[in-house]
């Protein structure tokens, strides 16, 4: 897992650097608001659980191809326990803050990398906060929509990580 954390995190610091190239249809510039259907897998020091969510964002250019996004994810349906499915989990509210390059990729595909900070609350009470880091890609339907994919990880301890398989539509003015 922290093999995978130092890749996203190389990975967003290269977008950084090389985020202000080509610019195309793939990178809608202005504010842009989006909404995903999330496949979830909450994994603790003993099990795991595979809740299912929806998570809105909302995202603004700071400079060239380098967003600040801020997004906001609930779960809709519990997860049962990898181990004994008569156990469950909810997900309650995830609420992050992240810098997010991208790069273009082809005239209608971008990829991008999300870094920042996301807070949870498990529905047993317990809240937790820690780093997140992603990557995904967009392809743009038109000038202002585009339709994604995108990996998450957010990371709260090493007793409890969430992952996410995002996919989304997101639209830009």
């Amino acid at each position: 897992m922290k093999k995978i954390r130092v890749g996203l995190w190389v990975a967003a610091a290269l977008w950084v650097n090389g985020g202000a190239q080509a610019q195309s249809t793939a990178l809608v510039q202005g504010l842009r608001f989006d909404v995903s259907y999330s496949l979830l897998n909450v994994k603790n020091s003993t099990s795991s659980y595979d809740p299912v969510g929806i998570r809105v964002g909302i995202a603004k250019p700071l400079w060239g191809a380098v967003e600040a996004e801020g997004l906001l994810g609930m779960g809709v349906q519990s997860g049962k326990n990898n181990l004994n499915p008569a156990l469950t989990t909810e997900v309650g509210s995830i609420v992050g803050a992240f810098i997010k390059p991208s790069m273009a990729l082809g005239p209608a595909v971008s990829g991008f990398a999300r870094v920042g900070l996301a807070s949870t609350q498990i529905k047993n009470g317990d809240t937790h906060t820690g780093l997140s880091s992603g990557l995904g890609l967009n392809y743009a339907l038109d000038a202002h929509m585009r339709i994604y994919a995108d990996y998450t990880v957010y990371k709260f301890s090493d007793n409890l990580g969430i992952s996410a398989v995002n996919l989304g539509v997101n639209y830009g003015f």
